[in-house]
C-alpha cells in the first residue's frame, strides 16, 4: 500500500506542482459530458479481486475541471490546470510524465489534452490504470516504436481491441526506461472506445478487457462500489479516492471527493454499510465525530477547519458533504490515516 500511496501522490504533485492551500479558482463543478468518463464508468474496467479490492482507487476527471476550456498545446493544458487550483489535477502514475517531459508525447502518441479522466488500481507491480480520452491506435503504435526498445513492439488487433506490447512479462531493463517505461518495465496496452489500459501484464490486460465486456465482474458490479462512486459522481469530483476498512470500521467501502462549487473546494464523504440502518445511524454519529474529535495525525480538532454542511442517506450509503477542506484533503487525510473516517 505504500509504495502506491507514493506514486499517487508523485502523479498529483507533477500535474499541478507544489501550490498553496488558499482559496482555489473553479469552474462551478462541471459534469464531463459524457457518462464513460465517470468514477463509475472506469470502474467497469476493473477486475473484482482480493487485490484490486485492497489497495486504494484513485480517480482523477480532468473533464471536470477543465469545465469545457480547452488549450491548444500540452504545455497550455498544464498551464489551464495549474491556473484552476493548485494541488488539484490527478493522473494516473503511468501517465505523470505526461505533465513534465515532452518526450512522453513523443512516446505516447498523445498528451494530457487527450486525457479526460483516467484512474488507477492495484499495487505495484500488479496495477493497473484505465484512461479516459481522444488516444488514437495509429499513432501511438507509430509513437511507440520511437521509444527506446520499440522496435519490438508488438501491436495486434481484434474485435475492436487494439493491443500494444514491450518488454518480457515480470523482466525490466534499464537500457528500455523511457518517458513511457520509467524504469524499463513491460508495457501492455489494450485500447478500445475512446478508454485505455495500462499495465503490466497480459493477464491484468486481458481481466481488465473482460471486466468491461461483462463476462468477468468488475468493482462497479458491487454494491458498495456502485453505491459510492454514484455518490462522488453526482458531486462532479474532480478528485475521488475508495478505500476499504483497515482498522475494523464499520463500513464496508469509503469515498472520498474533492469539487469545485462557485471556486471553492467542497470535500464530500460517503460511506456504504451493510444495511440502511446502518448508514442512517452513522449519519448524526459521524456530525458529533466531526464537532468532538481530532486528527490523529495532527491533533487539530476537525472542527475547527471542517464544517459539515449536508448529511443524507442514499439507500446503505451515508454521504457527507463538508467545507473548509482545502485542495488535497482528500488525499492528504485518507494516506496520513488521520481518522476522518474513523469513528
Amino acid at each position: 500500500m505504500q509504495r502506491l500511496v507514493a506514486c499517487v501522490m508523485v502523479s498529483m504533485m507533477l500535474v499541478v506542482g507544489c501550490g498553496d492551500d488558499g482559496e482555489e479558482s473553479g469552474n462551478g463543478g462541471a459534469s464531463s459530458s459524457a457518462d464513460g468518463t465517470t468514477l463509475l464508468a472506469l470502474l467497469a474496467s476493473v477486475p473484482d479481486t482480493a487485490d484490486t479490492r485492497f489497495a486504494p482507487v484513485s480517480y482523477g476527471s480532468l473533464d471536470r475541471l477543465r469545465g469545457g476550456e480547452t488549450a491548444d498545446s500540452a504545455d497550455a493544458d498544464v498551464a489551464l490546470l495549474t491556473a484552476i487550483s493548485p494541488n488539484a489535477a490527478y493522473l494516473a502514475s503511468m501517465l505523470s510524465n505526461a505533465a513534465v517531459d515532452p518526450e512522453f508525447a513523443t512516446m505516447a502518441g498523445f498528451d494530457t489534452r487527450a486525457v479526460r479522466a483516467s484512474l488507477e488500481f492495484g499495487q505495484i507491480p500488479d496495477h493497473g490504470a484505465v484512461i479516459a480520452g481522444s488516444m488514437d491506435a495509429d499513432a501511438m503504435a507509430a509513437a511507440l516504436r520511437t521509444s527506446p526498445g520499440g522496435d519490438a513492439l508488438v501491436v495486434a488487433e481484434a474485435d475492436g481491441v487494439t493491443r500494444f506490447e514491450l518488454g518480457d512479462d515480470d523482466t525490466a531493463s534499464l537500457l528500455d526506461a523511457s518517458a513511457v517505461r520509467r524504469s524499463g518495465e513491460p508495457l501492455r496496452m489494450a485500447l478500445a472506445d475512446g478508454r485505455l489500459v495500462w499495465t503490466r501484464s497480459t493477464e491484468l490486460v486481458d481481466a481488465c478487457l473482460a471486466a468491461s465486456a461483462g463476462t468477468a465482474p468488475s468493482l462497479a458490479d458491487d454494491a458498495a462500489y456502485l453505491g459510492v462512486a454514484t455518490a462522488l459522481d453526482a458531486a462532479d469530483a474532480h478528485f475521488a479516492l475508495l478505500a476499504t476498512p483497515r482498522r475494523g470500521e464499520s463500513w464496508l467501502l469509503s469515498g472520498h471527493g474533492e469539487s469545485f462549487v462557485d471556486g471553492v473546494n467542497v470535500l464530500t464523504v460517503a460511506l456504504h454499510y451493510a444495511d440502511p440502518a446502518a448508514a442512517t445511524a452513522a449519519e448524526q454519529a459521524f456530525r458529533s465525530h466531526i464537532l468532538d474529535d481530532s486528527s490523529a495525525v495532527t491533533g487539530e480538532r476537525w472542527a475547527d477547519s471542517l464544517i459539515v454542511t449536508e448529511t443524507r442517506v442514499e439507500g446503505n450509503t451515508m454521504v457527507a458533504v463538508l467545507s473548509g477542506a482545502p485542495s488535497g484533503f482528500a488525499y492528504r487525510t485518507v494516506m496520513r490515516e488521520e481518522g476522518l473516517v474513523q469513528f
